[in-house]
């Protein structure tokens, strides 16, 4: 079983680390954890329009390409036990030598803003998934934590264009309604929603409505569900692994199980040490900073396994499983990079 987590922001404490003096958390640290999920491709977020590690300034292009370089050396330093996943074939050779391949994303594209040499040369160094926006407003679009957005500027319809261009996947997970529909409507390629739950499950606008998910599937995209608590439900005390798997449930029954995947968006290592500073941060949009919840079962890419045992006694069949856990996204990424 190919297992995807299609939304981590790990590589931002493996810079931290560095900034620290620790190197290779990546592979000492963050490996073993993977291997223990099952996990065979991580999506790791570089750069973003939000703040995160104190000192970590990933909001600025150079610093991007810093974040790039330290996991580009330590995937070097890794004897084989990990890639760059990059291309079509990368995903067969993933398989093939049974490591873990990286891919890497920006949540949030403010860094590039009107200079799309920057997102080439991002391209060059193996960036694979784009969003537009994490949830403030920049030159390009409006996210969802904006009050009366407008959608995509001038620079924002350039920017999906190129970025359509390149073969690089369109993440939605942050965007406003009027920046979703905007990229709907003018983007050709199958877009994701990375991180995102069901809005009629979790009344919450980083979740998405009924019409978002059935236009996401008709283009054939993918939606990975989030693990954070305030997306699961509104109620803290409700927040568990069952009402995780409703949001699977809900996206199945409404569109079928080839659109749904899993973007857990674990934050474990964070929170060790910064918790209050994410709960009252950007990243916890609509959630009172004193109810963040979480899975108490999931609270670490390790623990994925038991989402699988969840999963087969809610009589999901073994192929089902498989898609959901990897399959829908790996489907995605291979109909969008041209190489």
């Amino acid at each position: 079983m190919q297992i995807v987590d299609a939304h981590s922001d790990y590589a931002l404490k493996t810079f931290y680390d560095y900034l620290h003096g620790r190197e290779n958390s990546l592979i000492e640290q963050h490996l073993p954890e993977l291997k223990r999920g099952g996990v065979n491709i991580e999506v790791l977020t570089v750069g973003g329009d939000f703040d995160l590690y104190p000192g970590v300034k990933n909001r600025d292009p150079l610093i991007v390409f810093q974040i790039i370089d330290t996991l580009l050396q330590e995937i070097a330093r890794s004897q084989g036990e990990c890639i760059l996943v990059r291309s079509k074939s990368d995903f067969e050779l993933n398989t093939q030598l049974d490591t873990i391949g990286f891919m890497f994303a920006i949540e949030g594209a403010g860094m590039i803003s009107n200079d799309f040499s920057i997102l080439r040369n991002y391209y060059r160094l193996g960036l694979r998934c784009v969003m537009l926006t994490h949830n403030e407003n920049n030159l390009l679009a409006d996210g969802c934590g904006v009050k009366n957005p407008q959608g995509l500027t001038e620079y924002g319809y350039k920017f999906i264009n190129e970025v359509e261009e390149l073969g690089m996947v369109l993440d939605v997970s942050h965007s406003s309604e009027p920046s979703f529909w905007d990229i709907i409507n003018n983007h050709t390629n199958p877009i994701i929603a990375s991180h995102s739950n069901v809005r009629n499950l979790c009344d919450n606008v980083r979740n998405l409505t009924d019409e978002q998910i059935k236009v996401i599937a008709e283009k054939k995209g993918a939606i990975g569900i989030n693990f954070y608590g305030g997306f699961i439900d509104k109620d803290m005390k409700n927040v568990n692994l069952e009402r995780l798997i409703d949001h699977i449930d809900y996206i199945r029954d409404l569109v079928g199980i080839r659109y749904v995947g899993i973007g857990p968006d674990f934050l474990n290592y964070v929170e060790k040490d910064f918790s209050k500073e994410i709960s009252k941060s950007t990243l916890s949009i609509g959630i009172d900073p004193e109810k963040v919840g979480n899975i108490e079962e999931l609270r670490e890419v390790s623990s994925l396994p038991i989402l699988i045992t969840k999963l087969k006694a809610r009589g999901y069949s073994r192929d089902e499983i498989r898609k959901i856990m990897g399959k829908n996204f790996i489907r995605v990424y291979k109909a969008v990079f041209k190489e």
